[in-house]
């Protein structure tokens, strides 16, 4: 399990793992002070936070876009249940989005999950058509993790973001 942040693009150095900090204290925030109202979504998305704290702590921290590309992105991810996000706006910054964090399991940033990324790339505007861009020597792979389209175009977003100086 890896957190990855996508950071506000005019972000630079230091700041960029502040933000980062400050988005997944944000998600702890959102999580914990739910206690006792949780759904069923919510509470596995707690365990989930928790098993990362736990035993994996990595942090990737990516430059994404400006303040509407991060809002967008903020927006897309409550298109799903199963993964812990969330997005901080700094206070400093009149509220400006600067950083959304989402917990991931290795499936959505390994290798193969990269291929689908940049297969979904090259089937731009086809999305549905992705599959035919996978490199033939995972195929059988990509096919048995059944990807859904929204986990498709979230490895698409994450493929187009660079790391984060």
């Amino acid at each position: 399990m890896r957190a990855y942040f996508f950071n506000n693009m005019y972000l630079n150095g230091i700041h960029n793992g502040i933000q980062a900090g400050h988005a997944l204290d944000q998600l702890w925030s959102s999580l914990t002070e739910a206690k006792g109202k949780r759904t069923k979504s919510a509470e596995a998305k707690f365990a989930m936070l928790r098993e990362f704290s736990r035993e994996h702590k990595t942090w990737i921290i990516l430059k994404s876009g400006d303040s509407n590309a991060l809002f967008d992105l903020y927006k897309f991810m409550a298109g799903q249940k199963t993964y812990p996000f969330t997005m901080f706006q700094e206070p400093g910054l009149n509220h400006a989005p600067t950083s959304v964090v989402v917990i991931l399991p290795e499936r959505m940033y390994d290798d193969v999950s990269t291929a689908v990324g940049r297969a979904a790339l090259k089937a731009e505007g086809m999305i549905h058509h992705w599959l035919t861009q996978v490199p033939p020597e995972l195929l059988a792979e990509v096919e048995s993790r059944k990807y859904t389209l929204w986990e498709v175009e979230f490895l698409k977003r994450k493929a187009l973001c660079g790391l984060a100086s």
